[in-house]
């Protein structure tokens, strides 16, 4: 690859990069960042439960659609569904919103 198609590569990278920063302060980028938090958590959360998301729906009564939704982060979850979610796992609410402490941790293990 020559030199000039390189750096042309290498400028459109932190193009991107620039612009993703810019986004995620941004109110829509922030969202995105929660729900992505929140459907982390929820994961962690039925792997450390071993449950499945259609096992864990008819346990709270939720449309497999909707949670599927709310793990892809194509939804926001309101206060309520996410209680819903929390008392399905038998967790506090703050648990889907915690912050993992090491890259690979997930918040449902409880670490």
């Amino acid at each position: 690859m020559d030199k000039k198609r390189l750096k042309t590569i290498k400028e459109k990278i932190a193009f991107a990069r620039k612009r993703n920063e810019e986004f995620a302060k941004t109110p829509e980028g922030k969202a995105l960042d929660s729900r992505m938090l929140v459907s982390r958590n929820i994961i962690g959360l039925l792997k450390w439960r071993k449950l499945t998301q259609s096992g864990f729906c008819e346990q709270i009564g939720m449309k497999v659609a909707q949670f599927n939704r709310i793990v892809m982060a194509d939804e926001n979850i309101t206060v309520f569904t996410a209680t819903r979610i929390a008392d399905g796992f038998g967790v506090h609410i703050s648990r889907l919103y915690q912050k993992p402490r090491k890259s690979r941790e997930t918040a449902g293990a409880g670490k």
